[in-house]
């Protein structure tokens, strides 16, 4: 009879954790901050995480300027989760992200990293009234992945989350043993 209850107990008890796994698993694929953002060449629209937004109120496109593609930075860098400062007395653009900051200045070929000075392939210009900065300089020191497909003149951003909790990594036999060790006690 007792082994009955213990193993009636333990059934349940495995039971009640597939739930929980499963729950975990969910609430982690919902919390999660992966960001994919698609920008096309001469449109105004891109998507983040598959929803179509404009790039800003003006209707600015991306377009490429001596073989580098330039963006109105804002709702890129704020999608990974940056921020941008504009000073126009000195015409300089900060982006921040955490700890890291990025400087640059219109018209200059030089920004800086963090301390570091980097030359860019692309200098940040000002067209239409509108900021435009090196898109892959940006998002790869946001922490971002950028990918070019010339073909249909299309650049996917792709920021994975560094905070994500990952329920798969707390495997069933973590908690079968432990409900196991937990079931025999009672």
């Amino acid at each position: 009879k007792m082994k009955s209850k213990l193993l009636c107990g333990f059934a349940l008890g495995l039971l009640s954790l597939s739930v929980i796994i499963s729950g975990c698993i969910a609430a982690s694929a919902e919390n999660s901050t992966d960001t994919t953002i698609v920008m096309t060449i001469d449109n105004p629209l891109m998507q983040i995480n598959g929803e179509d937004i404009n790039i800003d109120e003006n209707g600015t496109s991306p377009i490429i300027v001596d073989g580098s593609t330039l963006v109105p930075i804002r709702a890129v860098a704020e999608a990974l989760g940056g921020a941008v400062e504009w000073d126009n007395d000195t015409r300089n653009v900060t982006i921040t992200k955490d700890a890291k900051v990025i400087k640059l200045v219109i018209d200059e070929i030089n920004a800086r990293v963090d301390e570091s000075n980097v030359t860019l392939d692309a200098a940040p210009v000002i067209i239409n009234g509108r900021t435009m900065l090196p898109l892959r300089f940006v998002a790869e020191n946001l922490g971002a992945e950028v990918e070019w497909n010339g073909e249909n003149r299309k650049i996917t951003i792709t920021s994975k989350s560094e905070n994500n909790i990952n329920a798969t990594e707390a495997t069933t036999e973590d908690f079968s043993s432990e409900l196991t060790t937990k079931s025999l006690s009672d």
